[in-house]
């Protein structure tokens, strides 16, 4: 009789169904922004730092060398922010033989070299940041190296810097 009352007990407690009246909704907004793209214009795509016949510094200021500096648009969305990066060297060769440059990358919102701002380097740990308006953003490429002496094989040296933008 007592397993009957405790079975008919706890179907009495937890048996019963209850009913809840009422409901209630959260809602949340989506937003979402597309940028469109940017896209790099080749104005000049190498650096010519001419021709060596003795040891020393040899540099392709961007700043000043006119056609001497690699040279390229970016175009995308006006008032966008953009980082520039690029190694802290590279490596040219010539065969086996190496010789170790260091590029350098000036920057300006306008068409104009010669008042273009050095950027700094962020593979040094600063970044370099710029907003593209006009909608070009501008940016010259350089480089510099010490030819050691002896002189290295002679021949043409080349290599290749990468500059990255990140929007």
């Amino acid at each position: 009789m007592k397993k009957f009352l405790a079975i008919i007990l706890l179907l009495t407690v937890f048996g019963t169904s209850k009913s809840f009246a009422g409901s209630t909704t959260a809602t949340a907004n989506v937003n979402l922004s597309i940028n469109a793209s940017f896209s790099v214009n080749n104005i000049r795509t190498a650096i010519i730092m001419g021709n060596v016949v003795t040891p020393g510094a040899v540099t392709v200021d961007p700043q000043t060398a006119g056609n001497n500096a690699a040279a390229f648009s970016l175009t995308g969305p006006i008032s966008t922010p953009i980082t520039i990066s690029w190694p802290a060297t590279v490596t040219i060769t010539n065969g086996t033989d190496n010789l170790t440059v260091t590029p350098s990358v000036t920057g300006n919102t306008a068409n104009n070299q010669v008042a273009s701002t050095v950027l700094t380097n962020p593979s040094a740990g600063v970044v370099t940041s710029a907003t593209v308006s006009n909608p070009c953003y501008y940016f010259w490429v350089g480089a510099g190296t010490t030819v050691p002496s002896p002189l290295p094989s002679s021949g043409a040296y080349s290599g290749s810097v990468t500059v990255t933008i990140t929007y």
